[in-house]
């Protein structure tokens, strides 16, 4: 039990006043409190604690409210965590205890596995799969076991070619005659387009067809053209791919390569459509001349 001390001693013949009273009770003392000193409905309030820091006095039976434990208060260590709970080892955790996983960040490559077995209705897009490879590349079959790399190639599309009028036809040339063996050394013929004096009225040189793929959103032209060199006219070539219409000017007198792109973004995939090649002038005159000899067309 605990024992209480006086506060004051009186002697035998003391005179008692009421100061010396008072510090009888004033000034004693309760030492060597015990347990069965304190009331069970004592309810002490957690400020008259100290922090207990002594390890076995807290017991997890005494733990309630977790929830509320606050973010400061730090985490577990990692040692600390149990490998199974409940008798579920946390390294085989069934699937029905498990939440799906929406975070990319919480998922690393170097945790797939048997990617195989990926159902069809879930397997990875076309564009996941190829974003890690150079601009304008493609997945290509390296013939083996995998796909690489690879970028998609130019492939003409129009290719239109007359006679080089710009080399002399004095050992030959596109030949004209009603003989089966005729004499290129004098009867070879220059072979190109040309277009009179039309005043910017455009005429026609040649059509084909394009058919448009996927992926092919550009038409890149290249025409060899020249102006009769007595006149300062300016000419126009003009490529038309199923209302799709690119143009340049030229304005020399010499065989001059020009080029243009044409955008056939918006035409439909798998649809064929018609290519017209077309030519003006802007002069009226008699002399207004235009001529062209080779026309080519390469997709991106």
């Amino acid at each position: 039990m605990a024992t209480l001390s006086r506060g004051q001693t009186f002697g035998a013949t003391e005179t008692i006043t009421n100061t010396k009273l008072h510090n009888l009770v004033d000034l004693g003392s309760v030492t060597g409190i015990v347990n069965a000193d304190i009331d069970a409905s004592a309810n002490l309030a957690d400020t008259k604690l100290a922090d207990i820091t002594t390890g076995n006095k807290v017991r997890g039976t005494a733990l309630a409210n977790l929830s509320s434990i606050p973010s400061g208060a730090g985490v577990i260590p990692f040692v600390n965590i149990p490998t199974s709970i409940l008798g579920l080892s946390l390294v085989s955790i069934p699937n029905s205890a498990l939440v799906p996983l929406t975070l990319a960040s919480l998922v690393d490559g170097i945790s797939f596995r048997n990617l195989a077995s990926t159902p069809v209705d879930q397997q990875f897009r076309y564009n996941a799969m190829v974003q890690s490879l150079a601009s304008g590349g493609v997945p290509i079959y390296n013939g083996s076991n995998n796909f690489v790399g690879g970028l998609l190639t130019r492939p003409v599309v129009f290719q239109f070619g007359m006679h080089d009028s710009s080399v002399a036809l004095t050992n030959g040339g596109v030949c004209l005659s009603t003989t089966a063996e005729p004499a290129p050394t004098t009867q070879a013929r220059y072979l190109l387009w040309a277009v009179l004096a039309n005043s910017g009225n455009f005429r026609t040189l040649q059509t084909t067809k394009f058919k448009k793929i996927s992926g092919v959103t550009t038409v890149t032209m290249y025409a060899r053209c020249w102006r009769l060199s007595s006149t300062a006219q300016t000419g126009t070539f003009r490529a038309t791919i199923g209302g799709q219409v690119g143009s340049t000017t030229f304005t020399s007198a010499t065989h001059t390569w020009i080029n243009f792109n044409v955008d056939v973004s918006s035409l439909t995939n798998e649809t064929v459509y018609d290519v017209t090649f077309d030519m003006a002038s802007d002069d009226t005159g008699g002399n207004a001349q235009l001529f062209c000899d080779s026309i080519v067309g390469f997709t991106n």
